[in-house]
């Protein structure tokens, strides 16, 4: 009893709005507040929660996804941020194939941007019976089948860095992306410690705009004697947008090839930043672009200058780790480790995330995300499992929507067994009958 009322008040999803279009329900959106596991240790904080907003639609039956997830460092009031949805969505029409368009009319914050546009594509995909990450290469790339990931350490203590790294070297990943701060010594330590013990993985530094103009060719220096793969935006970005020729001019002069990520938000920034030399790699994060359609023209863009980029998430839910796999698997071959590993940090989470093998992720082949069969049978095989005692449950034998449909009155004790939000059966389920058709 204690452990349900925790539970019920660290994990909080609330009864979703909805939009309705010529009277049939189209787009579902559901504020959520999630506890973190571990804490999520960076230079703006520490964060033990996640906030931010599902977005469902429903196009005649195929069904999308998508995730609005505010800057982790920042207060989130979930009602104050469905409103403003809301409001960037009223009086749109899904259906018109010009409905991104018709959304950039709109004053909209990027973030909100990147949860509409991508429930909004990942149904089209799932309409044609494609995943999103060939939808989104469709006519340009054919996707890759799995994307390698980096590990992300964050860890302030050099023996629980090692520990960290070790537990991610079993997984078969071996690129460490770790997170620096303004202490050097501190971050020297640290560093230090993770070569000695794997003189073999490739390290990345970021800094998260932590260190200053004055002293950051001085850091780069030193920890150039560690093999540092990449540095990622190591100074403020807005330093570096407004003094993009010196920042190319510290480039040059590093011994660490420099990546952008803060500074990466829009078109016009990006090709201002290539303009000027400022970069060796783009880092990708659909939340601060406003999207995986600005993403493919970032991409492109990159290309064309023969600049390398890298994919990653920003801390979000299964939902947006998914979106970000199909997006790192349109990158060029072959595709360079990305940050895609950050769903070990939720304590429950509201879809199955993928899961990491060898170092790499699985892209999904379902249609859109490709979550709905994996999430779907889940909830299916706990209940099971619960009223039958039996330890293994063949999907084969369930899988028909008739035969999920009759679970639906246990919705709140299959919610209870999981530990997920309710809402998450019916949506889910949902999911499942168009996977299916």
């Amino acid at each position: 009893m204690h452990e349900q009322k925790y539970l019920s008040r660290s994990l909080s999803v609330h009864q979703p709005d909805y939009l309705y279009w010529k009277r049939v329900k189209m787009i579902s959106i559901y504020p959520f507040n999630l506890p973190l596991a571990t804490p999520y240790r960076w230079m703006k904080g520490i964060q033990y929660s996640r906030a931010g907003l599902i977005f469902r639609m429903d196009l005649d039956g195929a069904i999308g996804w998508g995730e609005t997830a505010p800057p982790p460092h920042l207060p989130v009031d979930g009602k104050k941020l469905k409103g403003e949805a809301l409001d960037n969505l009223r009086d749109l029409d899904p259906y018109c194939e010009d409905f991104i368009e018709q959304l950039d009319t709109r004053d909209i914050d990027p973030r909100i941007r990147t949860g509409i546009t991508t429930a909004w594509i990942t149904a089209k995909a799932a309409a044609e019976g494609m995943p999103f990450a060939d939808f989104l290469g469709k006519g340009w790339r054919s996707p890759a089948t799995e994307v390698p990931v980096n590990g992300l350490i964050g860890e302030a203590e050099p023996a629980a860095v090692v520990e960290r790294c070790t537990q991610i070297w079993h997984q078969g990943i071996r690129t460490f992306k770790i997170k620096c701060t303004d202490d050097h010594t501190m971050d020297n330590q640290r560093v230090a410690a993770i070569r000695a013990a794997f003189p073999k993985a490739k390290l990345r530094l970021d800094p998260n705009e932590a260190w200053t103009p004055e002293n950051v060719l001085r850091r780069l220096e030193h920890m150039a004697t560690y093999n540092i793969e990449y540095c990622e935006e190591p100074i403020p970005s807005a330093y570096t947008l407004a003094n993009l020729e010196r920042f190319a001019r510290l480039k040059e002069q590093s011994p660490i090839p420099i990546a952008l990520d803060q500074s990466v938000t829009t078109m016009e920034t990006t090709k201002q930043i290539i303009d000027a030399g400022a970069t060796d790699i783009l880092i990708l994060k659909s939340q601060a672009m406003g999207g995986f359609d600005r993403a493919v023209e970032i991409i492109q863009m990159g290309e064309a200058a023969s600049i390398p980029s890298v994919m990653t998430s920003s801390l979000e839910t299964a939902i947006g780790l998914t979106a970000s796999l199909h997006g790192a698997a349109i990158l060029p071959t072959p595709i360079p480790p990305c940050g895609l590993s950050l769903g070990r940090f939720y304590a429950k989470d509201i879809a199955a995330k993928p899961s990491i093998h060898a170092g790499v992720m699985q892209v999904p082949r379902g249609p859109g995300l490709g979550l709905y069969r994996d999430q779907g049978f889940r909830f299916v095989r706990a209940y099971l499992r619960l009223i039958t005692g039996r330890p293994h449950i063949n999907y084969d034998v369930y899988k028909t929507w008739q035969q999920l449909i009759a679970f639906n009155s246990h919705q709140q004790k299959l919610s209870s067994v999981l530990n997920l939000p309710s809402f998450a059966f019916e949506t889910i389920c949902s999911g499942v009958n168009t996977a299916q058709r």
